[in-house]
């Protein structure tokens, strides 16, 4: 069976996420998507814990749905957020949990009472990365750790700011428990194959979804059975188990580029090591791209091991939304994308299946669109300090635009060369 996992997600009770997050609203949305296995993510917060299990009923070996009839899988995860001083250096890292019941989800919920606030939905932790996984598999020594969105500058282990360079430092003795990690939006699995200490990894792509329509914007697709014994052996394992993983483009990524957000600056790490800010003089935002390249150690991505597939590809929404040139929450791309759905079945069948030609008889423009998608010819002005890259879908909008980067197989090959040292 297929399964399209999105297996990092939150619920309304974490900061800045959307009050409109319910379970049932979550359910409703993975079947617009495509979405059929999702983390009930929060289940640290006692209230989200509780509307859990008022509404999942155990379905099989882990797996939970809201009805017998429905075709959504949920599986009980969390992020947690650990804050704490190493050495008089104060380390922050996210880090992604999966288990495999509401019972060992409230062990669990209960181990970390006293230890942080639970209060928000991805809870803030005064311990240590190895405090946090002693006391997670003392409880499940089966349980799921992910390093959450590795890159990214403030909470990935391996960002700038952690101060770590690679996970067996940030998780000390029991990195050996971890055998995946989060690559994050602002990088995609070519730019990890760079990094020889990366290739014991099974390399997920999550969504971190802050609210309901960021469902499924990066999944893993696995052809397994649906049960968490089989999640962890495929992740574990992914050969044959992990088919391909579904990407945004990294350049989209809010962390890709160095930058200032409040001088509106960016620079392009591999054009330049220069990381201090020509607007007002102070260090940049440490970028995505640049720490990459920092702990990179080969010259050929392909001299990884083991490479699973991968697509690109920008969400429906965000699509018509461009076409329109409107909110993705008007009136109007909302009718646009129902009656897209309601005539092809879910968005990743639109995205990545059905023909260019079908797309095109209801709306011409969106069919031109996921065309160039599809095909990598779309251009982007790369996200740097919080900023998400800038999207031109049909590039003759655009020309004229000199500050525009185009996005095309030559940017890989950009990519292979300047790693190249």
């Amino acid at each position: 069976m297929l399964l399209y996992a999105d297996l990092h997600t939150h619920s309304r009770y974490a900061r800045a996420c959307s009050s409109n997050i319910t379970i049932k609203a979550m359910r409703d949305q993975a079947l617009k998507k495509g979405v059929n296995l999702l983390s009930a993510g929060d289940f640290t917060n006692k209230e989200w814990l509780n509307e859990l299990k008022s509404n999942l009923i155990y379905e099989q070996e882990g797996f939970y749905k809201l009805s017998e009839n429905d075709s959504i899988y949920f599986v009980y995860g969390t992020e947690l957020a650990t804050n704490f001083d190493d050495g008089g250096k104060q380390r922050a890292v996210h880090t992604v949990l999966l288990v495999s019941s509401y019972e060992i989800a409230e062990q669990i919920r209960d181990a970390l009472i006293g230890k942080g606030d639970l209060e928000n939905g991805r809870p803030e932790l005064k311990i240590s990365n190895e405090e946090l996984l002693d006391i997670i598999f003392s409880i499940d020594a089966n349980a799921i750790v992910i390093p959450a969105h590795i890159w990214t500058p403030y909470f990935g282990a391996l960002g700038e700011r952690s101060g770590f360079n690679s996970i067996e430092e940030a998780y000390g003795d029991k990195a050996s428990k971890i055998f995946a990690i989060e690559t994050g939006l602002s990088s995609d699995p070519l730019m990890n194959y760079y990094v020889s200490r990366l290739d014991r990894y099974t390399l997920l792509s999550n969504s971190d979804m802050h609210s309901l329509k960021n469902i499924g914007r990066e999944a893993n697709v696995f052809n397994i059975e649906p049960s968490f014994k089989a999640l962890y052996a495929a992740i574990k394992s992914p050969i044959d188990k992990l088919i391909y993983t579904i990407e945004f483009y990294p350049e989209e990524g809010k962390y890709h580029y160095d930058g200032h957000r409040r001088c509106s600056y960016s620079v392009n790490p591999l054009e330049t090591d220069d990381i201090i800010c020509k607007i007002c003089g102070k260090r940049l935002t440490y970028g995505v791209l640049h720490r990459v390249k920092d702990l990179s150690d080969r010259k050929d991505p392909n001299q990884r091991p083991s490479r699973i597939r991968y697509i690109h590809t920008v969400p429906l929404y965000q699509i018509i939304s461009y076409v329109l040139r409107s909110s993705e929450y008007s009136k109007k791309v909302n009718e646009l994308y129902d009656k897209l759905i309601s005539t092809y079945g879910n968005e990743y069948k639109i995205l990545l299946d059905v023909s260019i030609e079908q797309i095109a008889s209801i709306d011409k423009e969106v069919a031109e669109a996921i065309s160039n998608i599809r095909e990598n010819k779309i251009k982007i002005d790369p996200g740097y300090d919080g900023v998400y890259g800038k999207l031109e879908l049909l590039p003759y909008r655009a020309e004229g635009d000199r500050d525009s980067k185009s996005r095309s197989s030559s940017i890989k090959d950009k990519q292979r060369k300047l790693f190249d040292y």
